[in-house]
């Protein structure tokens, strides 16, 4: 009889947490098992890390991303030169200004607000995200026009990093899909792949999901 043995990766995320959640999915892509566990005292500052199978720590989600990348491919930034600029480009857009003025600030007045005891939302502060986020995925949808991902022909980590903010925007019920539908189509595909599974069964405290969050056909 064979023994499972134990798995050695652990990386420390949080389920609020859209970083945490792109490099959940660039797991689930390479097939990479791993454990999901809370952030440690030595961690907490540093969400998301990732604890190697040799112990090895590394944190923030891009270099994360790219030690995997290199350590166990496919590429996810692409193989030609003018293609991994234009992922990583795209990719520094939506972890970027996208993140900063459209999915951190919504996370935050939704989620951490709230678990901080700091009150209400702040309906100025969310109106204001929203406002951005118009822009930003009327800006996403013309890329996506262009192409069958984001940032060209294949999947890469711009794509992945989109999915997992999009993914919590959607848990908030924080996006109108009618007003969207050239982005609606692009995360439909998104949403069946296999690495997204298990995303779409996280619970998020004392908050529960929109009607269209695990729906693979919303």
């Amino acid at each position: 009889m064979s023994t499972v043995l134990p798995v050695k990766r652990l990386l420390y995320a949080l389920p609020s947490d859209a970083p945490s959640r792109f490099v959940r999915l660039v797991l689930g892509e390479l097939g990479l098992p791993y454990s999901l566990t809370p952030p440690t005292g030595e961690t907490l500052q540093d969400i998301p890390t990732l604890r190697d199978e040799n112990a090895f720590l590394i944190s923030y989600a891009s270099c994360i991303a790219e030690y995997l990348d290199e350590a166990y491919g496919p590429c996810f930034l692409g193989r030609e030169t003018v293609t991994r600029a234009q992922s990583r480009q795209v990719w520094r857009y939506v972890d970027g200004p996208l993140n900063a003025r459209v999915t951190e600030p919504l996370v935050y007045e939704k989620v951490h607000r709230r678990l901080s005891g700091l009150g209400t939302p702040d309906s100025t502060a969310i109106q204001r995200a929203n406002a951005a986020k118009s822009y930003y995925f009327g800006e996403l949808a013309g890329l996506i026009e262009q192409n069958r991902w984001i940032a060209g022909p294949e999947l890469t980590f711009a794509d992945l990093s989109l999915a997992a903010q999009i993914s919590l925007l959607d848990y908030l019920d924080q996006i109108d899909w009618v007003a969207f539908p050239i982005v609606a189509d692009y995360y439909r595909r998104l949403k069946s792949r296999p690495a997204m599974r298990h995303l779409l069964h996280d619970r998020l405290e004392g908050i529960n999901p929109s009607s269209t969050y695990a729906d693979l056909d919303f």
